[in-house]
């Protein structure tokens, strides 16, 4: 008996908890634009985007506002709810990205669509596309894929082409929705609070293998192997960059007796001046140091001897894109070198 009694007294608790967590406090503006802090059963998506179950700060009575009735809901935590006109009735829809252009998700039939809506303008309903759907269209099934997303988008935000690109090469996951659409509105000039434009990264790193060569320099025994580093900063349009790269050149090797190693480290700022398509074209300007290594034994000791050259750097690459990727020829003319390489 006692311990039936200690179990309902922690059932009874949980019960208490649980229904203290469906409680949020919010406040309700109405299609009057009157507002009214109110508690509101915190109930899920699907539910909340069709009526609000609220009620006044004391009051025990719970009462019902339909999307017709209320304009918008802000809650404690973060959330809002706008009440939105979309294909066919009015929603109050959670808006995940204020801006130039809104985005909202909704939760219908079991799945989660997306719209974005400019002011007041009709919406543009953004169709799930994580997995295939059909859909039934005056009497016949049509299969939604991602070009419904890529097409809808790309017309939206036609004015950038470095996000339309992008936009065909996302796999439209929600944070890449999220991304995309508050990388345009900070184009078309929102600002958003510093907390999040922290959390954004500002610079790209790309990495890469690469093979290099120079041509003039006979005595190499190989190309050369290294790895390759770009930086430059994710904001719409940004044609500057800076590219480094090591690169290891064998000149000369006899085993257990002599090695001749090339070290060379260019730094350089590349602006890309053409970008169509999967081909894109840089010019590159900047300084490279060449690391020279010579080893060698001379009766039974060791002896090494290390040497830097500084040289000016300038030349122009060539990358051709595969999806994510890209193949680079890059060629420099002061320091008569080249380099092969996949970019990740």
């Amino acid at each position: 008996m006692l311990k039936l009694s200690l179990l309902l007294i922690v059932l009874l608790s949980v019960l208490s908890s649980y229904s203290q967590v469906q409680i949020s406090q919010a406040v309700i503006i109405f299609a009057n634009n009157d507002s009214l802090p109110v508690e509101i059963k915190n109930e899920q998506l699907k539910n909340i985007q069709t009526r609000i179950q609220y009620r006044q700060p004391g009051s025990d009575n719970f009462v019902t506002g339909l999307p017709g009735q209320v304009k918008a809901v802000r809650f404690t935590d973060g959330r809002f709810f706008d009440a939105v006109n979309t294909d066919s009735v009015s929603f109050l829809l959670l808006r995940l990205i204020e801006g130039y252009y809104n985005l909202y998700k909704i939760e219908t039939n079991g799945s989660v669509t997306y719209y974005i809506r400019h002011a007041e303008d009709t919406p543009i309903h953004l169709v799930e596309t994580f997995t295939d759907r059909y859909i039934q269209s005056e009497g016949e099934f049509r299969k939604i894929s991602n070009f419904e997303y890529v097409h809808q988008l790309t017309s939206a935000m036609s004015d950038n082409a470095r996000i339309t690109k992008e936009i065909n090469e996302s796999k439209f996951r929600e944070d890449e929705l999220r991304a995309i659409v508050k990388k345009y509105n900070e184009f078309k000039g929102n600002k958003y609070p510093v907390s999040a434009i922290l959390k954004k990264k500002l610079v790209k790193v790309s990495t890469g293998f690469l093979v290099s060569e120079f041509p003039f320099t006979p005595e190499l025994l190989a190309p050369g192997l290294g790895v390759s580093f770009d930086f430059y900063r994710t904001r719409p349009y940004e044609r500057f960059g800076l590219k480094t790269h090591i690169s290891l050149n064998l000149k000369d090797y006899k085993k257990g007796d002599r090695y001749n190693l090339l070290i060379g480290i260019p730094i350089a700022l590349s602006y890309s001046y053409f970008e169509r398509g999967r081909i894109k074209l840089d010019l590159l300007g900047g300084a490279s140091a060449f690391l020279v290594i010579d080893s060698y034994t001379s009766y039974g000791h060791r002896n090494t001897y290390t040497d830097v050259y500084p040289m000016l750097y300038l030349g122009t690459g060539i990358d051709y894109k595969v999806k994510k990727s890209a193949l680079r020829f890059e060629i420099s003319f002061l320091t008569s070198s080249f380099i092969l390489a996949y970019i990740f």
